[in-house]
């Protein structure tokens, strides 16, 4: 579901002094950004053609029914993180200590809204783009929730990391990577409950009453 791109920064401090002592100086800084492009929108495929793109929206009707609104939602989060990682060296040992700096996450969302190209009467094109808005609105505020979340596992993980080390120049690139992917592992660990989420969510939006308003407009435009 999420499109994720990690980024590590070492940044390492020399310290003349053979005394090898790995102290946090500072409580790691955790920044969680969400933020939402323009809305795309796609007129030029037909009713086949949506019914062929992958939806996360759950049609509460039969299948044998028709009940297509005649629209779709494309969602598909994508996530970048940029792991600063501090440092401080010790040459008359070559022993390294690390920590936890900075967590930049950024979460971007990209909304694209289909309307099929068959549906052409403007009422009907309005109500299903109505429709499909309030979808996005769910995409925006289920995001935004996460966000919180995903800070607060992020904060956990890096505070209770502390300072490592010290470290050889082997094992502290060993430890970088690993750091990095703590990271990775605390956004991960909210991946499910969050797919879940959304297609709950998204679920309350695609009741059988609002199908039918969408395409009673439809059908009343075309008589």
């Amino acid at each position: 579901m999420l499109g994720i791109d990690i980024i590590t920064v070492p940044a390492m401090m020399v310290l003349a002094s053979a005394d090898v002592t790995c102290r946090l100086p500072q409580a790691p800084v955790v920044r969680v950004m969400p933020q939402t492009n323009d809305i795309s929108y796609e007129f030029d495929l037909d009713s086949a053609a949506l019914a062929r793109i992958r939806s996360d929206s759950v049609n509460p009707f039969a299948a044998s029914i028709d009940t297509t609104t005649g629209g779709l939602r494309h969602e598909r989060p994508e996530i970048r993180i940029e792991v600063r990682l501090g440092g401080l060296h010790y040459p008359a040992r070559d022993l390294t200590c690390i920590w936890y700096e900075q967590v930049d996450v950024t979460i971007t969302l990209n909304p694209q809204i289909y309307i099929a190209s068959d549906f052409t009467g403007r009422a009907c094109r309005e109500a299903i783009l109505e429709h499909e808005m309030k979808h996005v609105r769910v995409d925006r505020t289920i995001m935004n929730e996460y966000a919180g979340r995903l800070g607060r596992e992020i904060e956990k993980t890096v505070n209770q990391t502390g300072a490592l080390g010290p470290y050889t120049p082997s094992q502290a690139e060993i430890m970088q990577k690993r750091m990095t992917e703590s990271v990775q592992a605390a956004m991960l660990s909210l991946e499910s409950g969050l797919q879940q989420e959304m297609r709950d969510r998204q679920a309350e939006v695609d009741t059988k009453e609002e199908y039918l308003r969408v395409s009673n407009i439809c059908r009343d435009e075309l008589r």
